[in-house]
């Protein structure tokens, strides 16, 4: 069956793709093509990060790598599309999600609908001085639908973050109802898991023409 979309799927700080490739099973089934290229400095292309002993090194070094990742998918997002002809969708785990946030914030990518794990437009390293957080772009987001997905019991980040997110976000909303969404799920930590796959796959859906 040819797909209806293209999923760009983003992994998370110090990991690799083969970590959301392991979930594209319930975005496969709904018919997303799904891609999940490979950040800076992670994988084949680097060690995928510091010791998280030295915790300001490894900030800069997260903070670095995401710019870079945006300056990078900023540029290919457009062909890959133009290459297969389908729209374009978004789903992230942690540094992903927030990668994504930047380029839907800063205008750069513009997807039809965006499902982000693990983290919200907060990242949980500090930023450098004088660098805007996407919460304060708010109103270039709608009438994207995003969908925040997270675990109450994450160690990594915190809930409080992904809900400051929705809170910063929710008044460009005011005129899209149902279209800014957050699912805590209990029990769940820092981590992909299928059911949170499957729910970010079943928004995904629901947001194509032909849904």
């Amino acid at each position: 069956m040819k797909p209806k979309g293209l999923l760009v799927f983003l992994h998370g700080y110090g990991s690799d793709p083969d970590y959301v490739l392991a979930q594209a099973g319930p975005f496969e089934a709904a018919g997303f093509e799904v891609l999940a290229p490979e950040a800076p400095d992670h994988g084949s292309r680097g060690d995928g990060g510091l010791s998280p002993d030295d915790w300001e090194a490894l900030a800069r070094h997260a903070t670095a790598t995401v710019a870079a990742w945006v300056e990078e998918l900023a540029a290919a997002l457009p062909r890959w599309q133009a290459e297969r002809g389908l729209p374009l969708y978004a789903a992230g785990f942690s540094m992903g999600a927030y990668v994504w946030h930047e380029l839907i914030s800063r205008r750069l990518a513009r997807p039809a609908a965006a499902a982000l794990i693990g983290m919200g437009a907060i990242p949980n390293v500090p930023v450098p001085e004088g660098v805007e957080l996407p919460t304060v772009r708010a109103d270039a987001y709608p009438p994207l639908p995003l969908l925040q997905i997270h675990g109450r019991v994450d160690p990594v980040v915190p809930l409080a973050s992904v809900e400051r997110t929705l809170a910063a976000l929710a008044p460009a909303y005011s005129e899209y109802p149902g279209r800014l969404a957050l699912l805590a799920l209990e029990n769940a930590g820092h981590e992909l898991t299928p059911e949170m796959a499957a729910m970010a796959a079943a928004w995904l859906a629901r947001w194509r023409p032909d849904a």
